[in-house]
């Protein structure tokens, strides 16, 4: 099977010459203002598509989150703004900006909840001074427009969320003029965003060339050998991990594991604990430690085998068409989206981590998953159902019958 999806209609670019010039500027306010990769994935893919595929200017795509905060040295936005600079912008500006919201969970994260994540106590401080509404991410469209302004309403959306909702968060929700969750549990149903990367950016994760230190590692095992891993740090059993990938590691020769944090905003991942169950492992290890949204979907995207607790390291190992487990809890996020999005019958579902038979199930679905053959057609399936509801929302924004 092809693994650059070539088969896969490349999104077309937008005609500024035969098409209506955007009029406003739209504010991407979502949870990348610290590193979980994921949340960086969205933003990223939220400015390709309304650049590529929408015909924004780049310069009309405004970045916002609790703090204004350069996070390039984790493969994200060098310019986040924050929500209090963005809602001056707006007030100045001919038109009040329109607004995406992105982010997995946003819509049941308080401002409290938003603050506890930022990475420093000077980023939690900054956050509490910029406070401008109880919700964290999701900020009714309202609040960015002055009170003097009388022409037509700005637009709001939320871009394929998951999760529940918040009470501090419904009026941005209920005022939204498109909402779409990928769980289907309420709005619109229509997958998480971070399903288009390989559409959109796997050109650039696949040559090695931009990674010197998964280079390396792929130089260092055999032929690229290896299982990538990444546990959260919660709740772990560290000797109970090191056991279990042993034994994965037994199902193949000269095999190596890679470990990476796919975030280390508070409660994500940790190299420590990493360091805790390399020195348990029999089998050869390594520990990715470039804290970076692209090298987290590059050792994903060249592993042998993806073991993980992250919903979105799931993710990119199924747009990349890697076998998979995921350590999850059946009925949560991991599940509902195995269930509604992967769609192939080979696709192993959530495996527990700690129940009586956890290792026999572990195991088998390790044996399961590698025997499985790549199916690029659910795949395809699931990036067409993103691109569609882009496509809508994006065309609301471009409507220039709001001036």
């Amino acid at each position: 099977a092809t693994t650059s999806m070539a088969h896969h209609k490349q999104h077309e670019k937008f005609d500024s010459a035969t098409s209506n010039s955007t009029r406003r500027k739209v504010v991407l306010l979502g949870p990348h203002d610290r590193y979980n990769f994921g949340d960086l994935i969205f933003e990223k893919v939220a400015i390709k598509l309304l650049s590529d595929r929408a015909g924004y200017d780049v310069n009309d795509i405004v970045s916002a989150g609790l703090v204004s905060v350069d996070m390039s040295r984790y493969g994200g936005n060098p310019r986040v703004l924050s929500l209090k600079e963005v809602q001056e912008m707006s007030f100045a500006a001919p038109l009040p900006f329109d607004i995406v919201y992105l982010g997995g969970e946003a819509l049941a994260c308080n401002y409290e909840c938003g603050v506890r994540a930022m990475q420093t106590q000077g980023l939690k401080d900054q956050a509490m001074a910029n406070k401008l509404h109880s919700c964290a991410y999701l900020l009714p469209k309202r609040l960015l427009v002055p009170d003097h302004f009388k022409g037509p309403s700005n637009i709001a959306v939320v871009n394929s969320m998951g999760g529940g909702l918040l009470r501090p968060c419904k009026e941005a929700v209920h005022t939204a003029d498109y909402y779409a969750t990928r769980d289907g549990l309420h709005g619109t149903l229509a997958p998480d965003s971070a399903v288009v990367v390989n559409l959109l950016f796997g050109d650039h994760v696949r040559n090695l060339r931009n990674f010197p230190s998964i280079q390396h590692i792929y130089a260092n095992t055999t032929n690229g050998n290896y299982i990538a891993v990444q546990h959260k740090q919660k709740a772990i059993d560290v000797d109970l991990v090191a056991r279990r990938l042993d034994a994965a590691a037994a199902s193949f020769p000269n095999c190596s594991i890679v470990f990476f944090a796919a975030g280390t905003a508070p409660n994500h991942d940790s190299l420590e604990v990493y360091e805790q169950i390399s020195n348990r492992l029999r089998t050869r290890s390594f520990i990715l430690r470039e804290e970076n949204m692209w090298y987290v979907i590059a050792v994903i995207s060249h592993a042998r085998l993806v073991v993980c607790t992250s919903l979105h390291v799931r993710i990119m190992a199924f747009i990349f068409q890697k076998p998979r487990i995921t350590w999850c809890p059946t009925n949560g996020k991991h599940d509902i989206f195995i269930r509604t999005w992967e769609g192939d019958p080979q696709s192993v579902p959530c495996v527990p981590e700690l129940s009586a038979d956890s290792e026999r199930l572990f195991l088998d679905g390790v044996n399961q998953t590698l025997q499985a053959s790549a199916n690029w057609t659910f795949v395809d399936g699931v990036v067409q159902a993103y691109l569609e509801s882009f496509d809508t929302w994006s065309g609301m924004l471009r409507n220039d019958t709001r001036i």
